[in-house]
């Protein structure tokens, strides 16, 4: 076979096997994309936006939370603070009011708020993990930027840190 036909043989042989691995690849995305899809599905029934409002009853901010419980809610420290009245958006409009600020951690810039969902509220506590994500790991967060309902967010964790000397990690 002449250098010419051999190099052509492999040149063809080199596209089909980068136009497979782009196939395969693109396969990969597809159900990559369809596992983020349900993933979002089955966690944004537990998050929420949080309105916070002055003695006055003027909107002075907004953040977003999710449930740990049946009434519970893990937000920003600084989300809610100064509030005078809280209210909570659930992910299919439903509005419920705090009742009570349970714990508040300024350091860590932390708050854990509780609600008194009714009957009909439809929402699912997340699960929390004890286990860090690693360096490098995928991301996904669900929140509610500048009012933007529910928008959904991924990047990568980029670093894993100790605060200030001790057992705590961000």
């Amino acid at each position: 076979m002449p250098d010419t036909a051999k190099d052509a043989l492999r040149l063809t042989a080199i596209q089909f096997i980068g136009m497979a691995l782009l196939i395969a690849g693109a396969i990969s995305v597809s159900a990559q994309s369809k596992n983020v899809v349900q993933l979002v599905k089955k966690t944004k029934v537990g998050a929420v936006l949080i309105t916070v409002k002055d003695a006055f009853g003027i909107e002075r901010g907004q953040g977003s939370g999710f449930f740990i419980s049946r009434n519970r809610i893990v937000t920003n420290h600084h989300v809610i603070k100064g509030a005078s009245i809280i209210t909570v958006m659930l992910h299919d409009s439903t509005i419920l009011r705090c009742d009570r600020i349970v714990a508040v951690d300024s350091v860590d810039d932390l708050a854990l708020i509780q609600v008194e969902p009714t009957k009909q509220s439809n929402f699912q506590a997340l699960p929390l993990d004890t286990i860090l994500p690693e360096v490098g790991e995928r991301v996904y967060v669900i929140s509610n930027p500048l009012g933007l309902d529910q928008s959904v967010s991924d990047g990568i964790v980029s670093s894993i840190r100790k605060i200030d000397d001790s057992s705590r990690s961000i």
